[in-house]
């Protein structure tokens, strides 16, 4: 297996190409203010696996420091919708660009994507800190700066001293605190989520959303989610599109203005009546779709 494709298989979608520091490229992200454009930008894509259409005609521009969600139910081309913005799959037809520029600007400074998948897909024989210290490994970074790394990793998600546990040891929650870790590790500026939490109880999903928002507040990053939970959506986002099926394309999309008191307390905001009011709005689009 290839670095870049083991790297995918364990969340990390950074780009081991050939052109990764392509002049021109560079110029580009260093002339360029991202927090100024737009993160991704999809034109017209579509998608086909041999003769299934999966997705249909998707245009769609992602802000950078947005955190989008998108909903729909399964087999409705979220994943796959998914995977083509984090430059794991390729459009059939269509266009996808990074902070305005193709493919090749992914893994340049600044411009650095990681995914975290529905499942934790951690190395069973590896500890804590040997599971998040990988992607680093196979690029090449120094003993004592991963290790420094991992444990600001360990930090963010709330695992400190964890280093020395094995998986088995860990609840679900943990495990999943674990693969964002891995994720965040990298540095990334855009971190794409598949639907990390739905194998979780309740208590701790809301925990991890509460802990996500927090994170992508602290390091100004821009989320991609996936989920199927309406009520998961609104709470975490700032835009939400609505997805239809056979083929997948946009149904509706919106974007949610949350008050200040999001920020002081996660536990009024979700018994809110601008949380419900969203809720309602959202689901009776949902319906139209569907």
């Amino acid at each position: 297996m290839t670095k870049q494709n083991l790297l995918r298989a364990m969340g990390s979608t950074m780009d081991f190409g050939a052109d990764r520091f392509h002049n021109k490229l560079v110029v580009s992200a260093v002339d360029d203010d991202s927090s100024k454009m737009d993160a991704i930008t999809a034109e017209h894509i579509t998608k086909y696996y041999n003769s299934r259409h999966i997705i249909n005609d998707v245009s769609l521009r992602i802000r950078s420091g947005s955190f989008t969600s998108f909903i729909g139910p399964s087999g409705c081309g979220k994943s796959t919708l998914l995977r083509m913005l984090a430059n794991l799959e390729t459009p059939s037809s269509g266009e996808i660009k990074w902070w305005g520029v193709d493919k090749r600007i992914i893994g340049s400074p600044g411009r650095r994507i990681s995914m975290v998948f529905q499942e934790p897909t951690l190395m069973p024989w590896a500890t804590v800190l040997q599971n998040i210290a990988l992607p680093l490994q196979l690029q090449g970074v120094s003993r004592n700066e991963t290790k420094e790394a991992v444990i600001k990793a360990l930090e963010l998600v709330r695992l400190q001293n964890k280093e020395a546990l094995y998986p088995r040891q860990l609840s679900g929650g943990m495990k999943m605190r674990v693969s964002i870790a891995r994720a965040l590790v990298t540095d990334p500026n855009i971190l794409v989520m598949d639907e990390p939490f739905g194998a979780l109880d309740e208590i701790t999903r809301n925990q991890l959303n509460d802990d996500v928002l927090r994170l992508q507040h602290e390091l100004d990053m821009t989320v991609i989610f996936v989920t199927h939970s309406i009520q998961e959506a609104v709470f975490v986002s700032s835009e939400l599109v609505i997805l239809r099926e056979n083929p997948g394309s946009i149904a509706a999309s919106f974007t949610i203005d949350k008050p200040a008191e999001l920020w002081n307390s996660s536990d009024e905001y979700r018994i809110s009546d601008h949380y419900f009011t969203m809720v309602k709005e959202v689901t009776q689009a949902f319906k139209k779709a569907y």
